[in-house]
């Protein structure tokens, strides 16, 4: 699986926009069909990934550690927003051509 970036397209958007990264569709796309949902608590980026066929493991952060060949989505402190939480892709497989 080759990740390709794209730039979220509003402020709120980055959780969206690592699911479209890992599933290689349009951010508009998942935006559309998950981030309303994702916002009013009604459905989880897990239970979302499972749905679309990528194979996932919930990790507890007291326990976590990254393992290399292995991609993560992480939660980390906004750079934009006093307070807030900003989603990111954490790739650690081995890839010689990047």
């Amino acid at each position: 699986m080759n990740i390709i970036h794209q730039k979220q397209p509003t402020h709120d958007t980055c959780v969206s926009t690592c699911i479209a990264m890992l599933l290689n569709v349009p951010v508009e796309e998942v935006v559309k069909d998950f981030h309303d949902r994702y916002m009013n608590h009604e459905i989880n980026i897990d239970d979302y990934l499972l749905q679309n066929d990528l194979e996932v493991e919930p990790l507890l952060p007291s326990y976590w550690q990254a393992e290399f060949d292995n991609i993560y989505i992480a939660s980390v402190p906004s750079l934009n927003k006093k307070a807030s939480l900003h989603q990111i892709i954490i790739d650690t497989r081995n890839n010689e051509s990047i």
